[in-house]
């Protein structure tokens, strides 16, 4: 894929779902871009763009866009937890155990080895890459004086994932047990083993937080700067890796061809192509009649870009569905910096829960660290009663924005009560 141009109209293209959003994910990544005409790129859209450290820009592309001010601004939280770090909370005291991939080696997180334990599971650490970095990365960018353990896991096994994921958290128990926290942006392959790592955990009052934890309550938000420099947090959508989406419709297609239900209109081809696979009976002919059942949405589509707009389409749909019913807080992960390839600062301007669950994780550690009676399910309400609520322009639901100056002072003004609170029936039972 080469691109010689890109122009707003480009990025609008790719933000809507009309093309690829490849442009948005990684293509200015590490590549020289001096040759590539953005006359008709402005500021606002170039920010929709994901770049990095080793990414190349000409003067007249630095000129206009200043992007190395975007990558180490956009290293902060917001300026508000700024405020809070300045304040001295910033996790310290506070232990938390993450499970992602392996990490790729750099400079930047053998400067934090103070704070970070790496475990490695000798026999199958799994390939190091990159997104057990920006996992970390985006972890330290909220609580940076948490301490760390860190266990890498191989993503690849994934038949055996929730028995690893079990196997961390037996450690954790056995040699760990004073951490507070352990993070997984991921989820179990079934919610019975998720369900029985909660429970162990609990037992030894350490919160898990994994994907559907976190998405019962949160969500992400993209961080920017509106014309008058003000900070704000834009309604984002997170923008699924393409290739697994391609990879399915073409599987749908070579099932198709295969059966030779070409000439046929296309819905009624699949339907057809379910009932033939069913009356088969195979397993192999089941699993496919199931496959094309839970996929839908892509077999009906007659063209790549119609499967990512589609797809495009259907996670918005689902997302803002979550958001009404969860009354979710939107956390900033869009247009923020993390590590990323080969260890070099990466400007995101996509979204993900990968990336979002650590950064509620290190929230969470921030809360432990002012108030270490606080419960997950306590933190979760007051982040809700101190957000700051917008209404979404696209759909029209209630947003709800994290607040961290207010969710602080909230904690510490609850700690406070209950401290009052026992100080007083101490006093009375004394007194009696």
């Amino acid at each position: 894929m080469e691109i010689n141009k890109i122009t707003d109209e480009d990025v609008k293209n790719s933000i809507n779902g009309n093309t690829s959003n490849y442009i948005l994910r990684e293509y200015l990544c590490g590549k020289d871009v001096r040759k590539i005409d953005m006359s008709g790129l402005s500021l606002e859209f170039f920010k929709y763009l994901s770049f990095d450290e080793n990414t190349k820009f000409n003067e007249e592309q630095i000129a206009k866009y200043n992007p190395s001010e975007i990558l180490e601004s956009a290293k902060s939280f917001s300026s508000s937890m700024d405020k809070i770090h300045n304040n001295g909370i910033t996790g310290k005291g506070i232990k938390v155990a993450i499970i992602d991939t392996n990490l790729e080696s750099n400079d930047y997180f053998k400067s934090k080895s103070k704070n970070i334990n790496i475990i490695k599971n000798k026999s199958k650490p799994g390939k190091k890459e990159v997104h057990g970095a920006t996992v970390l990365s985006s972890f330290l960018s909220v609580a940076p004086d948490s301490e760390v353990i860190y266990y890498a896991n191989d993503k690849t096994d994934r038949i055996n994932k929730d028995g690893n994921f079990l196997s961390y958290i037996e450690d954790i128990i056995r040699n760990h047990a004073d951490v507070s926290i352990v993070s997984i942006s991921a989820s179990f392959n079934s919610i019975e083993n998720e369900n029985e790592a909660k429970k162990i955990l609990d037992e030894n009052g350490i919160t898990l937080i994994t994907s559907p934890i976190f998405y019962n309550n949160f969500t992400y938000s993209r961080k920017s700067n509106d014309k008058n420099g003000n900070e704000v947090f834009d309604e984002t959508f997170v923008e699924e890796d393409e290739y697994s989406i391609k990879e399915k419709f073409y599987q749908i297609e070579d099932i198709i061809k295969k059966y030779n239900l070409e000439g046929m209109e296309r819905k009624e081809a699949i339907n057809n192509l379910i009932v033939i696979l069913k009356n088969n009976g195979t397993k192999e002919d089941l699993g496919k009649a199931n496959y094309l059942e839970n996929n839908m949405d892509i077999a009906l589509c007659t063209s790549e870009n119609e499967v990512i707009k589609i797809r495009k389409q259907k996670i918005i749909e689902e997302e803002v569905e979550e958001r009404k019913e969860n009354e979710s807080v939107e956390i900033p992960c869009a247009g923020r910096t993390f590590i990323g390839k080969k260890g070099v600062f990466k400007y995101f301007s996509t979204a993900s829960a990968s990336y979002t669950i650590p950064q509620v994780a290190a929230l969470y550690a921030l809360a432990k660290q002012q108030d270490k009676d606080i419960t997950f399910e306590k933190f979760i309400t007051i982040c809700k009663e101190t957000s700051t609520i917008f209404n979404s322009i696209k759909s029209g639901y209630k947003r709800r924005i994290i607040n961290p100056e207010e969710l602080f002072i909230e904690i510490n003004k609850d700690r406070e009560g209950k401290e009052k609170s026992f100080s007083n029936s101490l006093k009375d039972l004394c007194y009696e």
